[in-house]
Order: C-alpha cells, then sequence, then structure tokens
C-alpha cells in the first residue's frame, strides 16, 4: 500500500485521485484495518504504612548522632501494606479493580474513558488500621484522575499502637549499688538516677559511648523507685511504668517487692 501511494504521488506531483483509491481499495489480498480505541492509560500508585503519620513515605531518611558529627542513624522505614484492593469508576460505572502487592504497589489500566473515580476499600484493612493524615505521598481514600494516566495514586495508613515520632524517646532503667533511702552525705545513693530517658539520636562523645554519655532529658530518683527492671510505655498518656526488681546490693523502692511505679 505504501508504495502504491508513492507512485500516484510522483506523478507529476498530483493528487491522489478517488479512482486511484478505490482501484486499491478493491485489490484482493488486502485486509481491512481493525478498529482500536486509544487505551485510556495507566494508573499506579501505593498503600503504605505511616509511621510517624506525617503524610510522606520514608524509606532512607537519617538524623545526625547528636554525639558524633560523623555518624548518623537510620529511621524507621514506611513499610508498603499488601492486599489494599483499589477501585476505578468512571460515569458509566466501575471499570475495574486491582488490589496492591507485597511492597504495597499497584498497577492497572482502568476499562472505558476517565476520568476516573479511585477509591481505596477499607473494608479489607487488618484489624486498628485506618487512612493516615494527607501530605505529599498520602492522599484520601477517594482520589479523582483524569483520562490519560497516572501516578502517586497513594496512601498512608496508620495503626494507633504503632505509631512512633521520627526521633523517639528511649527509656532505660539504671542498675545502682547501696540503700536507697541512705541521703547522707558522701554516699547519697537515692540522688542518683535510677531512669533516664534520651532522645533517639544522643549519643556519647566518646569510644565507647559509656564513658561520657549523653546527658539525659528525663530521669527518675534510685530514691523514688529504688532497683527496678522491666519498663512499658502507654503511647496514649506517654506514662513510663517500672517494676521493682530484687538485685543483689541494690535496696527496694518506698513500696517494696511487686511495685509497679509510674
Amino acid at each position: 500500500m505504501r508504495n502504491f501511494l508513492k507512485n500516484v504521488t510522483r506523478r507529476n506531483n498530483a493528487k491522489i485521485r478517488h479512482s486511484d483509491v478505490k482501484a486499491l481499495a478493491d485489490r484482493p489480498g488486502l485486509e481491512q484495518l481493525e478498529v482500536r480505541e486509544n487505551p485510556t492509560g495507566v494508573y499506579s500508585g501505593v498503600a503504605f504504612q505511616d509511621f510517624n503519620s506525617n503524610g510522606v513515605r520514608e524509606l532512607t531518611e537519617q538524623l545526625q548522632n547528636g554525639g558524633s558529627t560523623a555518624t548518623s542513624i537510620s529511621t524507621a522505614v514506611d513499610r508498603g501494606m499488601a492486599n489494599v484492593v483499589v477501585t476505578a469508576f468512571n460515569a458509566a460505572g466501575a471499570a475495574g479493580s486491582t488490589t496492591t502487592i507485597a511492597d504495597g504497589t499497584f498497577t492497572f489500566t482502568p476499562t472505558g474513558a476517565g476520568p476516573y473515580r479511585f477509591e481505596f476499600s477499607l473494608a479489607n484493612l487488618p484489624a486498628g488500621y485506618n487512612p493516615g493524615p494527607q501530605g505529599p505521598d498520602s492522599r484520601t481514600p477517594v482520589q479523582f484522575l483524569a483520562d490519560g494516566g497516572g501516578t502517586n495514586l497513594s496512601l498512608g495508613i496508620v495503626r494507633r499502637d504503632a505509631y512512633s515520632v521520627q526521633n523517639p524517646l528511649i527509656a532505660t532503667s539504671i542498675f545502682r549499688y547501696g540503700d536507697p533511702t541512705d541521703t547522707t552525705e558522701g554516699a547519697n545513693f537515692g540522688a542518683k538516677h535510677a531512669i533516664e530517658v534520651f532522645q533517639s539520636t544522643d549519643g556519647g562523645t566518646s569510644n565507647p559511648g559509656y564513658l561520657n554519655p549523653p546527658l539525659a532529658i528525663a530521669s527518675v530518683d534510685f530514691s523514688r523507685v529504688g532497683a527496678v527492671n522491666g519498663l512499658a510505655v502507654d503511647q496514649t498518656t506517654r506514662d513510663i511504668y517500672a517494676a521493682a526488681y530484687f538485685k543483689k546490693f541494690s535496696g527496694f523502692g518506698p513500696n517494696g517487692t511487686g511495685a509497679i511505679y509510674r
């Protein structure tokens, strides 16, 4: 067909005549071309667990170690959420759906023509998970896009008891020698710290770090709790719970054995 049109065009630069086109169409062995619709476009995105609820999917972020300018600390990685159903709708109704894979991503081409409404199904989220705050990488469970494809159809998902700020606090117990009620000059065991709280990025300025540890931003004196070991935190109230601990040469706190201090 291409060669025939070339020959027709070259004849004295004349226009293609209707009779030439008809003759071409009548030639035996030529197949009629199939009529096809242009594709609507490919749409993609991700569903992820937004640990610090900031609407940003963080994968490689790091924070500077407060005790050393040469080292840094990696933050939590916002993992992908698998098996989240995403459905597309257009003016005619449902136009297809897909499910996020193991890394939380999805890619599919809806049927028909846009614009489309995309919905992340909340019915199949694991118990305790809910849509998170909006941000650069996290939008609402219902999103709208024009025809032609699009990316970053993304949703951050949060779980209340898994929330953590970017630079969380760390609490630790410290075993002390002596009687916590002893406040005599020179010994004064009770004034020493039994619990200390640091920022995650706080670090010592020596190696090993225990020779010059960072200063605590909060502490509990030995006289108030005595020897303690197991610690727990209430994420809602931000209270720390410490359990009394039997340790040789270390005294109990004012509530004795079996006590839990808050």
